[in-house]
């Protein structure tokens, strides 16, 4: 009996093992904070949490943008979306309404969770209450809006909010969050799709482009950031073209020209790996109805 047990399930082992990174789903912080740090503290958070999880051969971190309309309770949405990047795991994170400490200082909560694609399970919710800042840190980071103040300089230089004081806090949230992800997957059943990192540092052309699914019609005023290299000049009657090496291609998106009532975010960071021993190097940000978008490479 035992011998039969070990010939069933020895395959089986041997697929949970494949030697395949796991694609995980990186949602924007969602701001529960009552604070307006959606300007702020919550979208380089999310790219501090994507960069450091980048650093782990294991993971293959995409960087997803669920739209204007996003909600992180809405799981089975999520769960859709999720399957439609074609990511393994999913994760939500959110910034919580900060606990008074005295008259100057508060704490930051933020809640972290998996989501196991495959099969819909929900780890259960993790906080960090730990990290201290002052009031006034909290107020200066909340921004105007406008993409030429707000994020000009984070877009060349991310290092430059996290000489500041909250930026430093953001920093061992990040930390905290790899630390977490790292223990969540041990328990989650996950099968990694992944696929390896190009060994080779090529060059190659890409063009780019903004479509909305609904409308059938496309983007011709946005501003364009990849891999914090401004490429906004490049873009032409809506398609921009620029050249990157083989790697992870991170993008930061602001449209200005969105169909009537599409719920758009503000600013969207999406994330894809780029391959230049292949023949296609055309991408397309998808916008949907609620504003989602997926990159596809065409």
């Amino acid at each position: 009996m035992l011998l039969a047990i070990f010939v069933v399930l020895t395959p089986i082992a041997s697929v949970w093992a494949a030697d395949k990174p796991t694609v995980i789903g990186i949602l924007r912080v969602y701001d529960n904070s009552a604070r307006s740090l959606t300007d702020s503290l919550t979208p380089n958070l999310t790219f501090m949490i994507y960069r450091d999880l980048l650093e782990n051969p294991a993971y293959q971190p995409m960087l997803l943008s669920p739209g204007g309309l996003y909600d992180p309770d809405a799981l089975d949405w999520m769960r859709e979306f999720a399957a439609r990047a074609k990511v393994d795991v999913v994760l939500i994170s959110v910034i919580l309404p900060a606990a008074k400490v005295n008259e100057r200082h508060s704490r930051l909560m933020f809640q972290v969770r998996l989501m196991n694609v495959a099969n819909g399970y929900v780890s259960a919710n993790a906080l960090n209450d730990t990290i201290e800042v002052a009031d006034s840190d909290l107020f200066s980071s909340v921004e105007t809006g406008d993409i030429s103040s707000t994020y000009a300089e984070f877009f060349k230089h991310p290092k430059d909010f996290e000489k500041r004081h909250i930026g430093k806090a953001a920093l061992k949230l990040a930390e905290w969050t790899r630390g977490y992800v790292d223990s969540a997957l041990s328990g989650m059943r996950v099968l990694p799709t992944g696929i390896e990192r190009p060994s080779k540092t090529t060059t190659c052309d890409i063009d780019f482009q903004i479509s909305y699914v609904m409308k059938r019609s496309v983007s011709k005023s946005y501003t364009l950031i990849a891999n914090s290299m401004d490429e906004s000049s490049s873009i032409n009657d809506g398609s921009a073209h620029f050249s990157m090496t083989s790697g992870p291609l991170f993008l930061k998106i602001q449209v200005r020209d969105a169909p009537y009532g599409t719920p758009l975010e503000h600013l969207y960071q999406v994330s894809t790996s780029l391959d230049c021993t292949t023949a296609h190097h055309y991408l397309v940000m998808e916008v949907g109805s609620a504003g989602e978008s997926l990159l596809r490479w065409r």
